[in-house]
């Protein structure tokens, strides 16, 4: 079970060892970075690392980790994961077995139903493109009565995402361990739209 605390961002940005990370990283590596926006908050994707010639920039799940190998300015964190290990450990989840239990889990048509603006959650996508990959963090109220999980749809007009395959969560919102951005009232520059 993923845990909340994989949330958490250093005080201060580490420029340099974020630099040497993309510096060294390779391309389809498994990685796991953490953004911060004011418009999505703070969320984690676990996934395979691409290199783009087109932006000429390492990218996960459509997101760009660089601009000319220096470090995008929402990254937060960026770390290579042994795939070996990332099998062997689901994460350590600060909640009792109890708790655990009593979360939802599983299927997107049953669980994406009970969510609202600040649950945290995990949910695995798949596309094409990018692969699968997990996003973490806080779901983010959009327009049309729909859910943001940074810039990937959780649910849009009410019906789950397309390309969203399995959620956890992680914790309500009412449990308060997460600063939760502001629902969106109206799309600009970084809707995400196109990724229904």
């Amino acid at each position: 079970m993923p845990s909340i605390s994989e949330l958490t961002i250093p005080s201060k940005r580490n420029v340099k060892g974020l630099t040497a990370t993309i510096a060294e990283l390779k391309s389809g590596e498994l990685v796991r970075a953490v953004f911060s926006t004011p418009r999505y908050g703070v969320v984690s994707i676990e996934g395979r690392a691409h290199f783009s010639k087109t932006t000429n920039s390492f990218m996960i799940a459509g997101r760009a980790l660089d601009a000319n190998l220096k470090p995008d300015k929402s990254l937060q964190l960026l770390e290579v994961i042994d795939p070996q290990a990332a099998l062997a450990d689901d994460g350590v989840a600060a909640l009792s077995d109890e708790e655990v239990a009593a979360l939802p889990s599983g299927d997107p048509a049953d669980v994406v139903p009970t969510l609202q603006h600040g649950d945290v959650i995990a949910a695995r996508y798949f596309e094409l493109a990018y692969g699968a990959f997990t996003v973490m963090g806080a779901c983010v109220a959009a327009p049309g009565a729909s859910l943001m999980l940074g810039t990937w749809f959780v649910s849009r007009d009410g019906v789950p995402a397309s390309r969203l395959n399995h959620v956890d969560v992680v914790a309500r919102a009412a449990d308060g361990e997460l600063r939760i951005p502001a629902a969106i009232s109206s799309w600009g520059d970084e809707s995400g739209s196109d990724e229904l």
